[in-house]
C-alpha cells in the first residue's frame, strides 16, 4: 500500500500537454495563387488556396462559413469587406480567424 500523501508518478490524461491544432491558411482569391502560398509551404505551413475549394465567382459569404467551419486561418487583402455588410457580418459569424494584408 502507498504511503498516505505520496502521488503517482504517471501523468493522468487530464494533465498530459495537449498538441495544439495545426496551423493551416487559406488564401483568398485576392492575393493569388502562387506567391504568399509558396513562401508559406517553404516554411513548412499547410496552406489551401481559393481556387481549390471553391468557383472564383464565389461569394465572401458563402466561403466564410465554410473555411471557419474547417477551422483555417484565412489571408486576404481584401480591405474593403468592412463596408459591406452581408461580407462583413459572414467574415463576424464564421467563427474564424483572418489578417486582412494592407500592402503599400
Amino acid at each position: 500500500m502507498a504511503a498516505a500523501g505520496s502521488k503517482s508518478k504517471k501523468r493522468s490524461g487530464a494533465n498530459s500537454p495537449r498538441q495544439p491544432d495545426p496551423i493551416i491558411f487559406f488564401i483568398d482569391r485576392a492575393l493569388g495563387n502562387k506567391k504568399i502560398a509558396d513562401a508559406l509551404r517553404v516554411e513548412g505551413f499547410e496552406v489551401h488556396i481559393h481556387s481549390d475549394h471553391f468557383t472564383p465567382a464565389e461569394r465572401d459569404d458563402h466561403w466564410l462559413p465554410r473555411v471557419g467551419e474547417w477551422g483555417w486561418i484565412v489571408l486576404t487583402k481584401d480591405t474593403r469587406i468592412r463596408y459591406r455588410t452581408t461580407e462583413r457580418e459572414a467574415l463576424m459569424n464564421a467563427n474564424l480567424r483572418a489578417f486582412v494584408l494592407v500592402f503599400l
